[in-house]
């Protein structure tokens, strides 16, 4: 898998998470008959990632911080459907 790069360096992922990419793109080819390739979809990872999903993934594994009872819409921000 080619390594995607991040502010000139290469972005290395240990095997382990590197796995998962790999399982995916074996899925998908065998499922549609094609794949953009295992550092494709890490690069589509990395682009779907908001910043309110970070710190929301942060908080959840790293602080330990549980659900709270109103949650902002996918894009961060609070609006009716959240009450």
């Amino acid at each position: 898998m080619d390594a995607p790069v991040l502010n000139d360096a290469p972005l290395v992922l240990p095997p382990h998470l590197a796995t998962a990419f790999e399982q995916t793109d074996a899925q998908l080819r065998s499922t549609y008959g094609k794949s953009p390739g295992a550092s494709t979809l890490v690069r589509l990872w990395l682009a779907c990632a908001t910043p309110f999903r970070l710190r929301r993934e942060f908080e959840r594994a790293v602080l330990g911080v549980s659900e709270p009872t109103i949650q902002p819409n996918e894009n961060g921000f609070y609006d009716d459907d959240c009450l």
